[in-house]
């Protein structure tokens, strides 16, 4: 019996490492098992790590992943299948934790149809693999898959696979489509690493790794008689990222970006590092004119809407204002017509606004322009989330904005609801851009840097009232009115508004339909529009309270009080007002006839850098800003106030400042705490001159006073 049961297990270790289709398309999920699982290649089997990983919580073992793109001459269908397998050795009880739970999404990644599988196993240190089924695993809301992974242990290995194959019905003749796109780098230091992308005749590939990327290397392989291209990046022994504050890896780190489309027939292998279709790591200009000098003829169809504008300049008297005015209110009425006005109806039935209304509104901008005479230029840009202009690699990464040329030049970007007339959105700030210019019928491509905000325009004003109860000392009643403006206020009001009633009064104001409001109710959808308003009322409530405790970064059971809204000033200042009371446990400790006072973190948590950590890229925030807090402590009778040295900062430099004080006016403890960040980014020298002023501004969190009886 033990001789037949070796023989059977050989066999099957015999069928398990067999030859393996040519072709990803061909393959099953047991053809996917010996390549990942039973492979006899080093990178999927390899253990060993430098000694000096083991201060990490986790390492990447294997990191692979592959792309092969075919025209199946049996079917004659375009077939993509993906492969992906990952090692991740577990050295703490937090990868332990963070792992435990697998999440995955069963539909194919590219295409509508085709099949997907998954295998996951745990590899113990004795070299025994246990496979988890995938039987128990439960769908949450968002349609994933949770899996939980059992028997964890620290020095385990979580060995898993995800295989796509899927007829390419999402990637037509003539578009590029994203087949991949992420940073290399991360938390945990990676072993080996390998990108593949193969392809047949029939596709064009756009593949690049960044400015500072890593090598690709080309070649040519026969499969089963078929010239394919191969494009791979094989790298070992990748650190990690030691800092993740303001890190975007898309301009400062390796990358892979993959875009793939299905060409029939369009491309020879015959010189393949010579041909410069096969690969494209940069946009060239002639994409942009291409695309972008259709900006420049509006259509023709927003006629109508702008001289729906014109009679209600003439209905409120505004038809003799300036024309900066003129294009201030064509933008609001615009605005309006294709996203406000269906605003509150979009968000009962969950539609939100969508791109396609943005665009709308940006193409009757331009019609406006164009009949106000109000020269314009397109800026075609790449935000930060794509990464360094000279690193668009299609025209589908490309966005833009409207500079308006005036007096004073006008930005202007595709508008949500609560959009200010002149902003930009911070990921395009600072952006290096195209400049697409028509003059006649002369088309010029050149360069410009799109302005910065000034840390001054974005802003939190805060100002805290504290009331302390000696009858119940344990506790502490907060008054706290919030200021916002600039970029501060971004995704905000929807949030944290009464967002129906803005849009109401707007409706008002240009006389369209009030969907949903009371006055405005159809008999079938009262009932249903009732328990909405319930339901948003609900959820802002909720939100207003997780933002006060992020915001103090302390837990506040109930805010007794809280509101926020949106005012509007003029065309260069919005505030967005908060107000909150609501009362502090844990602030005060009572020490004899004394009491010590938490004081320090009533300006809420602060960015602790870690001053072990080496800076490897640059700092790139969202923007520059500055914060401001006020706090005025009544100080009880009978008591006057220890501590206030410890109160008092002033350290300025090149990248930012933190200045605080503290003085007693009559019975009033005022502390006023200002950080201000000058730039939206710095260099890498500039790390320890940023931690100059944010060690001091995190230590004041911790700061205490002590009231002593006198």
């Amino acid at each position: 019996m033990r001789f037949i049961g070796l023989l059977i297990f050989t066999l099957c270790s015999i069928q398990l490492v067999g030859q393996l289709p040519d072709f990803y398309s061909d393959y099953t999920e047991r053809d996917v098992k010996k390549k990942t699982w039973f492979s006899e290649e080093a990178v999927h089997n390899e253990i060993e790590y430098p000694d000096e990983w083991n201060k990490y919580s986790a390492i990447f073992l294997t990191y692979h992943v592959s792309h092969e793109a075919i025209e199946d001459n049996k079917i004659y269908t375009a077939i993509v299948s993906s492969l992906t397998h990952i090692r991740v050795k577990l050295l703490d009880d937090a990868a332990v934790s963070k792992f435990s739970e697998f999440y995955y999404k069963m539909e194919p990644g590219i295409g509508n149809f085709g099949d997907k599988y998954i295998g996951i196993r745990v590899v113990k240190p004795n070299g025994s693999a246990t496979k988890v089924s995938k039987s128990e695993a439960v769908e949450e809301e968002d349609g994933k898959m949770k899996l939980a992974i059992p028997d964890l242990e620290i020095g385990d290995i979580l060995d898993y696979y995800i295989f796509d194959k899927s007829p390419s019905s999402g990637i037509t003749n003539g578009t590029y489509v994203a087949a991949d796109r992420f940073p290399v780098q991360d938390e945990y230091p990676i072993k080996n690493f390998e990108y593949i992308v193969t392809c047949d005749n029939n596709w064009e590939v756009q593949f690049t790794t960044g400015k500072n990327g890593y090598k690709i290397n080309e070649s040519i392989v026969k499969e089963r008689g078929k010239k394919m291209l191969r494009f791979s990046v094989k790298e070992s022994d990748i650190p990690a990222i030691e800092s993740q504050i303001w890190q975007n890896p898309y301009l400062s780190a390796p990358y892979i970006k993959n875009y793939l489309k299905y060409s029939y027939k369009n491309m020879s292998y015959e010189k393949p590092s010579d041909t410069n279709i096969l690969r494209k790591t940069s946009l060239e200009e002639e994409e942009i004119e291409d695309t972008y000098t259709r900006f420049y003829f509006p259509d023709a169809a927003a006629r109508n809407e702008y001289n729906a504008f014109k009679k209600f300049l003439s209905k409120n008297n505004k038809e003799n204002i300036s024309k900066e005015r003129k294009l201030e209110e064509y933008f609001k009425f615009i605005r309006h017509k294709f996203m406000n006005m269906h605003y509150v109806h979009d968000q009962f039935h969950n539609e939100g606004f969508r791109e396609e209304k943005m665009e709308l509104i940006m193409g009757h901008i331009r019609y406006g322009l164009q009949a106000m005479d109000i020269p314009y230029e397109i800026l075609v840009v790449a935000n930060k989330d794509i990464g360094h202009y000279e690193d668009m690699i299609n025209v589908g990464e490309t966005d833009y904005v409207i500079k308006i040329n005036m007096k004073n030049d006008v930005y202007l970007y595709k508008p949500d609801p609560f959009t200010l007339f002149n902003h930009l959105p911070y990921r395009v700030e600072g952006a290096n851009a195209f400049v697409v210019d028509a003059e006649g019928n002369d088309i010029n491509v050149s360069r410009f840097q799109i302005p910065i905000s000034k840390p001054e325009n974005n802003k939190m004003n805060h100002v805290s009232t504290i009331d302390l109860d000696l009858d119940n000392h344990e506790k502490i009643s907060v008054n706290t009115n919030i200021k916002l403006t600039g970029h501060q206020i971004e995704n905000y009001p929807e949030r944290l508004c009464n967002w129906q009633k803005m849009i109401w009064d707007e409706n008002k104001k240009y006389g369209t339909k009030l969907w949903g409001h009371p006055d405005e109710y159809k008999r079938g959808d009262q009932i249903k529009f009732q328990q909405y308003q319930k339901d948003v009322k609900k959820d802002i409530k909720e939100r207003l309270k997780k933002y006060a405790n992020n915001h103090y970064d302390l837990e506040i059971k109930e805010l007794k009080k809280a509101s926020a809204k949106l005012k509007s000033g003029s065309k260069e200042s919005q505030v967005l007002e908060i107000q909150f009371d609501f009362d502090l446990e844990n602030m005060v400790k009572k020490v004899g006839p004394n009491y010590i006072v938490k004081i320090g973190q009533m300006v809420g948590g602060q960015v602790t850098p870690d001053h072990d950590e080496k800076r490897i890229y640059p700092i790139c925030m969202d923007y520059p800003r500055m914060y401001n807090y006020q706090i005025e402590f009544k100080i009880p009778d009978g008591y006057e106030v220890d501590g206030l040295e410890e109160l008092n900062n002033d350290i300025d430099n090149e990248t930012g400042h933190f200045k605080s004080s503290a003085k007693v006016e009559e019975n009033i403890l005022k502390i006023s705490f200002e950080k201000m960040y000058k730039h939206n980014y710095e260099p890498t020298e500039n790390w320890e001159k940023m931690k100059a002023f944010l060690t001091p501004a995190t230590k004041f969190n911790s700061k205490e006073i002590m009231l002593r009886k006198k």
